[in-house]
């Protein structure tokens, strides 16, 4: 177990792969969001 330790410094793609991540459906359903499906339009960062 443990901390892995990452390497510093700033990745310009993170805010991509955070939207791929939670516009996955397996995502959606483990937070309860969207659940319905009723929201037509991909989650974003503010």
């Amino acid at each position: 177990g443990g901390w892995h330790r990452k390497p510093a410094g700033y990745d310009p793609c993170l805010d991509v792969y955070t939207e791929v991540y939670f516009n996955r459906p397996d995502v959606q359903e483990a937070l309860h969001a969207n659940v319905t499906g009723s929201i037509s339009r991909p989650w974003s960062l503010c």
